[in-house]
This record gives C-alpha cells, structure tokens and sequence, in this order.
C-alpha cells in the first residue's frame, strides 16, 4: 500500500476518474493500493510519501540508520545525516 500526499495540507480526498474515492486521514494522508490509481494520482500532483527508490540512497541518518532522500530524517527527526554518493 502507498501513503500518498497532496502540496495543499486542506486536502480532504480525491474521487478518480474511474470512480474511486479515497479520503485522507488524520495525517493528511491517502492510503492507496491499486498501481494504476496510484499512477494516476502522481500524474495529478499527489507524492509518495515515505518512499526512498531502491538501490538509490542519497542521505543516510547517522542517529538510526535510515535511508533519506532530503537532508532531514523522517525516523528519528534528526538532521544530522551525510551523504552517500552510489
């Protein structure tokens, strides 16, 4: 299941072409298991959140270890993260 998020944090859902609704959480989230709603959802503007693309690491958190695409842990909150070049 992907967790996917719009820029506008008022967003409340979204109803697909196909007829699909899919409500946000408390979080501002949708939770979304169909590949082709997800595509769609991303050609739309939603983002994945929380996805770190395989085999790609850009920043590793030195506190907990976890792979990172910006400079900023979404684990532990820390900021103190370097850089892995592959």
């Amino acid at each position: 299941m992907a967790r996917l998020a719009f820029d506008s944090q008022n967003c409340q859902g979204v109803t697909l072409g196909n007829g699909r609704r899919y409500d946000s959480d408390r979080s501002g989230l949708i939770h979304v298991e169909n590949p082709t709603d997800i595509k769609a959802l991303k050609a739309g503007g939603y983002t994945v959140v929380g996805a770190v693309a395989r085999g790609k690491r850009y920043w590793v958190c030195d506190t907990c270890d976890r792979d990172c695409n910006i400079n900023h842990c979404s684990k532990c909150d820390s900021s103190d993260l370097r850089k892995v070049v592959e």
